[in-house]
């Protein structure tokens, strides 16, 4: 017998688009699927939107608002599957991702997860695009996770195909991180594994653009959030090796989380700081046009971020007296 996938859906607010999301997971080839939904206190259409789908075989359960992961480990604790699909609400899997994952995963090594090739889009999946990036072929855990943090690379969690056993083994996703819970999550299950295998020809869809998902946050609490997954992703990679690259990419992702708020919360910033000195300098790549990168280089990058708020501010002022 085919082994049974889970096909975990956490939706918030996604009347807009969790019906394409859902007929995508329908629409997989593998004859073996389970879907699960768990919709996060929804304020909008989202669960009438479910409720159509119950004929059709998808569980669908109701919780209070307690955020992603909450959301995540209430259908990761209902699932029955021997592998987890990760499926958020705003994004869509190609028909034959996890037949395809499927059939790698079968020829080995023992111990892997499968990853996908995924394209960013707005509207229109035919608008996504597939770049290539470093980590687009197979990979220890560590390589990916240091290759990751150094190159500034994201991979979503819909791309990755994932035994249960592994998934078991990196226990539950972390209710106390919001911002980036994802990614540190996503780390303990690399490192529980004994390495990625990839499928060029197994695609997703990842949607950009969309306000309400729960990546889009910009708060204190946010802040806080990305400063712990990123302490947490560097604990895990220093399991697996302790050594000047890893030290390197810790020091990256710090140095970061400085760019990000600098200006901000001063806070979060000074702590990143200091947990950079801790691990060395990083080689984060400050990003600006031609005037931010010679001022980076003559007076340093803060300079430069203090000219880039300053001109940010005037603007603001501009467009609010036109």
């Amino acid at each position: 017998m085919p082994p049974l996938v889970s096909i975990v859906v956490p939706c918030y607010n996604a009347a807009a688009w969790v019906d394409a999301a859902l007929e995508s997971a329908l629409a997989q080839t593998h004859p073996r699927v389970e879907i699960i939904v768990v919709d996060d206190g929804s304020t909008d259409e989202t669960w009438r939107h479910l409720e159509r789908f119950r004929d059709r075989g998808v569980r669908t359960i109701r919780q209070n608002n307690g955020g992603a992961s909450s959301t995540r480990n209430r259908a990761l604790a209902l699932a029955s599957g021997d592998y987890i699909q990760y499926l958020d609400a705003d994004d869509l899997l190609a028909p034959d991702k996890i037949a395809r994952q499927l059939a790698r995963l079968a020829a080995g090594p023992d111990g892997a997860i499968a990853s996908a090739a995924w394209g960013r889009f707005t509207n229109r999946i035919e608008e996504a695009r597939f770049i290539p990036e470093q980590v687009w072929r197979d990979l220890t855990p560590i390589d990916f996770l240091v290759t990751c943090a150094l190159d500034e690379l994201m991979f979503p969690p819909i791309a990755w195909l994932i035994p249960r056993a592994i998934a078991h083994a990196a226990g539950p996703w972390n209710e106390q991180i919001s911002l980036n819970d994802d990614g540190e999550y996503m780390s303990r299950v690399i490192a529980a594994s004994t390495g990625m295998v990839f499928c060029a020809d197994a695609r997703v869809y990842y949607r950009s653009g969309n306000l309400s998902s729960y990546g889009s946050q910009t708060s204190k609490r946010a802040a806080e959030s990305e400063l712990r997954a990123w302490d947490s992703i560097v604990d895990t990679m220093m399991t697996l090796e302790t050594s000047e690259r890893v030290r390197l990419a810790a020091a990256t992702g710090y140095q970061r989380i400085q760019a990000t708020y600098y200006g901000r919360y001063d806070d979060i910033f000074s702590a990143a700081e200091a947990k950079e000195r801790a691990f060395g300098h990083g080689r984060y790549q400050f990003k600006g046009g031609p005037v931010f990168v010679a001022i980076a280089k003559v007076f340093g990058w803060k300079a430069a971020l203090r000219l880039r708020h300053a001109k940010d501010a005037v603007r603001r002022h501009r467009g609010a007296a036109a």
